[in-house]
């Protein structure tokens, strides 16, 4: 009997657990809208046009959400703001796990060291809600 594979097994866990599969498609279509957001918003984000301010979502053809206070398309100005979240959040990652990957490094090296507090401080902080 020949055994499955790795891939094999997480594809089926993956046709099989539907929520899974729509949250990920709901990120893919998340990140793909911040990717491609020049070419998908109707207008520039920063752009103001007083005499089309504070218009209603689906008043203006052209303008899907609506416009703000200053005249600037809402819909354009979401799109542009995924790419800015996406890349806040991955920086954000990215630096807490260099920053742990170096406190971890010097702690395993230096252990009993200076870094216990940090294991005292992290354990006092895991109680907590």
């Amino acid at each position: 009997m020949k055994k499955k594979s790795k891939f094999r097994s997480v594809l089926q866990w993956i046709g099989k657990n539907k929520l899974f599969t729509l949250g990920i498609i709901i990120v893919g279509i998340y990140l793909l809208a911040g990717i491609f957001a020049p070419l998908i918003a109707p207008s520039d984000p920063g752009k103001a046009n007083p005499s089309i301010r504070l218009l209603k979502p689906f008043q203006d053809p052209a303008h899907w959400l609506g416009t703000d206070a200053i005249g600037r398309d809402l819909f354009s100005r979401l799109l542009y703001g995924i790419r800015t979240s996406v890349i806040i959040g991955f920086c954000s990652v990215l630096l807490a796990a260099l920053i742990g990957l170096i406190v971890g490094i010097i702690s395993g090296l230096t252990s009993p060291g200076p870094l216990d507090s940090v294991y005292r401080w992290d354990s006092h902080l895991s109680y907590l809600p």
